[in-house]
């Protein structure tokens, strides 16, 4: 690593902070304007619906509705939450994000549970968030409102679909409020035939003839003719926003008869010509500074004086840069802080004025006014508004130059989230063309475990540098980023050397505060030496660039040295240390908030204790996961889920197995994974095959092709299901092609030295040789994989293979150690509750032996146990000490063992004989 940019890892640490923040101002409920007229018949049904989950107040812009809402909670002393919406809430993600920080501001300790969910890649499906989020509002203690305003801004059919199951079993603390300019897309008609919601609508928000003349009254000062207030009635038909601008355009007028005809007389719009009185009474200066505020959906001081630039002089006060502030138009301003800093235009103002700005402004002008307001954003920690603004550019190369500048904040911090959605927003053309770009959309990816494209991107970014050779330290990060991609298509091809270089180059030419990208190419550092049989080496390089780290706040780097001596662990079946690495990815998660690393860290304990056959451990663990979502990662999210369905499996419970298999299919369909649907349908099959329904899972097996093998590093691996069909169809042309599928797994794990697949296919072998009735083929076989799996304590890999294969367990001549290992895996197997498949037939496991020992030879073990002699014996069960000879030969032969002593140890062993 280069130590030329040590000085900048501290600062750059301290630094990264959440590229979406909530901006709070979203939050805060409209103020409600002093020349307010109290509407009791609203405010009534307002406090009737109280008792409802749903108040729906739908109608057009301009009459009233936020105002209404605000003033009913103002003054109902009721708890409430607000959020204004915008297009940046319209997915899911994000909606969520603010509904959960309303919550919050109710209940500040509320909704952790969906916040680990939202700050993964990738989101559950709707049905498990509407779920957790249903649970967390219904344990609240108090009830409170929250207003969703501008609703019919959210156009994701997944936020509809959330509200719609939130509100059909809805929780007891919630009220929602909706306020919208149209029907939202939900079930409103379930919900009426329910009665379970109030509406108010444009029928119910119209001004009365006496509250407009009370309002007249209030705006302007000076109390109005009957007849004008009558006429006026006429013309803008209680219209609030209407009445609103027709007071401030009365404020300038002697005579309010002229004003009426002029609005009597052919007027096109009423509302330009409303908004146009108004602005007469401003100066050229202002209105072109109020004008350029209308590109921004909220603005304070600081941000129009950099739009406004130099152009209004030393007079570019508060009042100045934006007059609506003043009180000639300060009714026209919503005010979205207590304090008075942050503000936004009423929309039908900022329409008008925007177009006033495309009048007065050329294209490239408004650009520039673009540009000014995204430099400002970005400096003071808007990213996302910033980008906004930088996509209604003509040139969409500087957004993209935006997220570059940034990459070290979003890859160190795993903000995935807001990449995908920012390179989604780009042209594809311009990400495809830009390497910077590309590496970025690589590591999201590989977070997803969308490997295909991943290989793909990287072969673009190859292409793209020698179309164009760079130079200096962006050639220097781009190679060392292009060496790590490389670097995993080697190892993904076996080729372990090849990868370890690209590591090592990598590491070379990456400055220390590249946390991500440090921690990548140490990831592929470490299971290269694995792969090639050097783990030692890969742990002890591992730990001495951790160790010489010299920022402690760089949880990113750390996490993902753990989870490499993870993977590498479990490939070596050393589930001890496994356990260990999953219990410190863990903790490293929780401390800096990562969700990839908690998920991965739950996923390395479930495994490890499941291969243990830790089941009551396993099983906390893995439901965890898949309660929690797939927050952090798909890939493991949907492996957790396979260890789940086969511990249920063991447990005799197969509709929950299959229950857990539909629930990742669900996952992968909903988020259109096709990496987790094609593992789940193959999993599915592998199930299916252990419950005995041998067709299913040959129907699957004829459409898959295992291809180019994988250095297989996952829980579950879809090769081994296709050997085990075909070793249960069990016919001639079967076992031909399982023997050539199991030969190609044996030869490839060896040379990538995975022991824990490598201890699935021997026992696999050893199935294969039984049923060709070469038993000491088989023998040999199953005796390599229990020298294998003993070390790591790796025993469901074994008992998973079903009853066959107890039989040839007993027969294994084995020290006493492994005698202990082979009997702890016979006493899982006896545990198991699960049926026996009939595609798997061998016997009862309650007998782990090929011809089961009599009654009479499981006396004499018992006496043997004793140390009593033949005599001894023969007296005890009153035949002749010959018979006890035939009786112990039949035993050391069943047992295959050649003494007293062993014939003993080894029952004790497997469970035959009980007690020391």
């Amino acid at each position: 690593m280069k130590r030329s940019d040590r000085q900048n890892t501290e600062e750059t640490v301290r630094t990264q902070t959440q590229l979406t923040p909530i901006i709070r101002t979203k939050l805060y409920r409209p103020p409600v304007a002093d020349d307010l007229v109290s509407r009791r018949e609203l405010q009534q049904r307002l406090d009737e619906g109280w008792t409802l989950p749903l108040t729906l107040v739908s109608a057009p812009a301009g009459y009233g509705k936020s105002t209404i809402v605000s003033h009913w909670l103002d003054t109902g002393g009721r708890p409430g939450a607000w959020i204004s919406l915008d297009e940046s809430e319209s997915d899911l993600r994000g909606f969520l994000n603010y509904f959960v920080a309303a919550v919050q501001g109710v209940s500040p300790k509320a909704c952790r549970d969906i916040e680990t969910l939202l700050s993964g890649p990738e989101l559950p499906p709707v049905s498990v968030l509407a779920g957790a989020l249903s649970n967390e509002l219904d344990g609240l203690k108090k009830r409170f409102a929250l207003v969703l305003d501008d609703y019919h801004r959210i156009r994701a059919p997944a936020v509809h679909e959330l509200l719609d199951r939130l509100l059909e079993h809805p929780p007891c603390s919630l009220h929602l409020v909706i306020v919208s300019r149209r029907n939202p897309p939900l079930a409103l008609a379930t919900l009426r035939a329910r009665r379970l919601m109030t509406e108010i609508r444009i029928a119910d928000l119209q001004f009365t003839e006496k509250e407009t003349a009370a309002f007249l009254k209030q705006a302007t000062g000076k109390k109005l003719d009957s007849l004008v207030v009558s006429r006026l009635q006429d013309r803008i038909e209680g219209w609030p926003v209407g009445l609103r601008l027709a007071a401030i355009a009365l404020q300038g007028r002697a005579d309010p008869d002229s004003f009426l005809s002029d609005l009597d007389e052919g007027v096109v719009s009423m509302q330009d010509y409303l908004m146009g009185e108004v602005l007469s009474t401003l100066s050229r200066t202002e209105l072109e500074c109020i004008c350029r505020a209308s590109i921004l959906n909220r603005f304070c001081t600081p941000l129009c004086q950099t739009l406004c630039g130099n152009q209004c002089g030393t007079d570019c006060s508060r009042e100045h840069v934006h007059p609506a502030y003043s009180d000639r138009t300060a009714l026209l301003t919503i005010d979205l802080d207590n304090r008075g800093e942050w503000h936004r235009y009423h929309h039908l103002l900022q329409k008008l004025l925007r177009r006033q700005l495309d009048l007065q402004v050329e294209a490239e002008g408004l650009a520039e006014l673009h540009r000014r307001a995204a430099r400002w954003l970005e400096e003071n920690g808007w990213l996302d508004e910033a980008m906004e603004q930088l996509l209604k550019v003509p040139d969409p190369e500087e957004a993209g130059r935006l997220i570059v500048r940034h990459r070290n904040t979003i890859l160190n911090r795993e903000q995935w989230p807001w990449l995908d959605r920012w390179l989604h927003r780009l042209p594809s053309r311009l990400v495809e063309d830009n390497p910077e770009l590309l590496l970025m959309k690589a590591y999201f990816l590989e977070s997803r475990g969308r490997w295909d494209e991943y290989f793909e991107t990287a072969e673009r970014i190859e292409k793209l540098l020698k179309l164009e050779p760079l130079s200096g330290e962006t050639a220097d990060r781009l190679n060392a980023g292009l060496n790590i991609l490389r670097g995993y298509q080697w190892w993904f091809a076996g080729q372990g050397k090849r990868a370890l270089e690209c590591a090592e180059q990598a590491l070379e030419n990456l400055p220390d505060n590249y946390f991500l990208e440090c921690g990548e190419a140490l990831i592929v550092y470490v299971i290269s030496h694995q792969m090639i049989g050097t783990p030692d080496r890969g742990r002890q390089g591992a730990l001495q660039r951790l160790s010489n780290f010299s920022s402690e706040q760089a949880t990113t780097f750390q996490t993902r040295i753990v989870a490499a001596l993870g993977f590498a662990d479990w490939m070596s079946a050393d589930l001890p240390a496994l356990s260990r690495e999953g219990a410190r990815l863990l903790e490293l998660g929780m401390e800096a908030e990562l969700p990839e690393s908690i998920l991965v860290g739950h996923y390395f304990m479930g495994i490890a204790s499941y291969q243990q056959n830790q089941l009551e451990e396993a099983e906390k663990i893995l439901v965890s996961v898949m309660e929690g979502g797939s927050a952090g990662s798909a890939e493991y999210y949907a492996q957790s889920g396979f260890a789940l369905a086969l511990l249920y499996q063991a447990l005799g419970l197969p509709r929950k197995a299959v229950g857990t298999v539909e629930q990742v299919l669900e996952f992968g369909l909903t988020t259109q994974n096709e990496n987790v649907l094609r593992s789940a349908r193959a999993f599915e099959a592998d199930l299916a095959l252990r419950q005995g329904m041998i067709p299913k899972a040959v129907k699957w097996a004829a459409h898959y092709d295992p291809g180019q093998l994988l250095p297989l590093y996952q829980f579950y691996s879809p090769p081994l299901t296709l050997a085990r069909i075909r070793l249960a169809r069990n016919t001639k042309v079967s076992r031909k092609e399982a023997r050539l599928l199991l030969n190609r797994l044996e030869t490839w794990l060896r040379k990538i030295h995975n022991t824990l697949f490598l201890i699935d296919v021997l026992a696999l072998q050893a199935r294969l040789s039984q049923l060709e009735g070469a038993k000491p083929a088989a023998i040999k076989y199953l005796s390599e994989a229990v020298f294998l799996a003993r070390p790591g304590g790796v025993i469901r890999a074994l008992a998973d293979m079903g009853p066959w294969i107890a039989p040839l367990l007993s027969r294994l001549d084995l020290d006493e150690d492994g005698i202990r290992f082979v009997g702890r895996v016979l006493a899982a197997m006896r545990a198991d509750t699960s049926p026996s498949s009939p595609a798997q037939p061998g016997g009862d496991t309650q007998t782990p032996l090929i011809e089961p020992l009599s009654p009479r030879e499981l006396e004499i073990l018992a006496l043997l146990a004793e140390r009593l002699t033949n005599k001894e014996i023969g007296a005890r069960l009153f035949i002749s000490p010959g018979t006890v000879k035939r009786h112990t030969d039949n035993i050391y032969q069943k047992l295959a063992v050649h003494s007293r002593r062993d014939a003993v140890a080894k029952a004790r062993g497997l469970g035959i004989l009980s007690g020391s």
